[in-house]
């Protein structure tokens, strides 16, 4: 949630795969679809805003689970690619990720065989993962 607007990004209808992005209204109780032109199809991911970005991890992308690490940018509602330093997890969905102390935390998941209880930690502050702007709207 930024504000009152709840963003809502992938996911599936049990057959497809998902890459649009909608923002809810929650006082105007009003939809919208963002227009962005590059798209990424994700589902199982988590969404974990940090400053002005929502930061996906992992997930299945209609193929294969993945191990990357989206970011869109809720100010100009576009993606960034930034390069990610150490080791990746495996590819993976259905796992949790928090953000605690300047750091997102993912925890567990499944790759379609196999089920994981391990934990992985992206240290935001080390790489300026994090937006210079700290309050922004979401116009609907």
């Amino acid at each position: 949630m930024v504000g009152s607007k709840l963003i809502i990004y992938g996911g599936s209808d049990g057959g497809e795969c998902f890459n649009d992005v909608w923002v809810y209204d929650v006082d105007a109780q009003a939809w919208r679809l963002v227009d962005i032109p590059v798209t990424y199809r994700r589902l199982s991911h988590t969404a974990t805003l940090v400053g002005s970005y929502l930061f996906i991890i992992g997930g299945h992308d209609g193929n294969e689970y993945a191990n990357d690490v989206l970011l869109l940018n809720l100010v100009t509602m576009s993606w960034d690619r930034r390069r990610v330093y150490g080791l990746p997890p495996s590819g993976r969905g259905y796992h949790g990720t928090v953000l605690y102390d300047s750091r997102l935390f993912t925890i567990g998941g499944f790759d379609g065989s196999e089920v994981f209880g391990d934990v992985w930690i992206l240290e935001l502050a080390v790489h300026a993962y994090y937006s210079q702007i700290s309050h922004f709207t979401i116009e609907v």
